[in-house]
């Protein structure tokens, strides 16, 4: 039973801090740093700095990170550079009120899938100012694009297969 306890207190830490604090990224660290307390005790510096080791030295997690980090930058760059400027001044005439926005992403998550990450992104992004402007929450909107990029790609493994 004191192990199912110890299970669940760093989740526990976690959503109650996410709710105290609002702080999403903090409190994911501070419950990281409890469960590596909780699992290693008295070596806990050694063990975490073990564990850390052997995440990233997984060529596959190694994938993931420069995928990631390479999406994130060229959305940056497209941001930065006002190339999806003249796609958000069409989306905003195309989409007013609640549902045309919504509709427009979805239509969005369809034609821009490449990835379910890289969809995200540039959807979100693209889209989150015409959200905005209706009064849908971007939570809303960000849900909406993981989950038809995730069925997606689901679907694209399925394929594969």
């Amino acid at each position: 039973m004191a192990d199912i306890i110890l299970t669940l207190l760093p989740l526990t830490f976690l959503i109650a801090s996410a709710l105290l604090t609002k702080k999403m990224a903090e409190s994911m660290i501070a419950a990281a740093l409890l469960a590596m307390v909780i699992l290693y005790r008295g070596d806990f510096l050694g063990g975490t700095i073990d564990s850390l080791y052997n995440t990233l030295s997984n060529s596959s997690y190694q994938f993931v990170i420069f995928i990631l980090v390479g999406f994130g930058g060229m959305i940056k760059l497209l941001q930065e550079s006002g190339a999806l400027s003249g796609f958000n001044n069409l989306a905003s005439g195309l989409a007013s009120g609640p549902r045309k926005p919504l509709l427009l992403a979805l239509l969005m998550s369809f034609i821009m899938f490449v990835d379910e990450y890289l969809s995200v992104l540039a959807v979100t992004f693209s889209l989150k100012g015409t959200t905005d402007r209706n009064g849908i929450p971007r939570e809303h909107l960000a849900f909406q694009c993981n989950a038809v990029g995730c069925w997606l790609w689901g679907l694209s493994q399925r394929q594969a297969h």
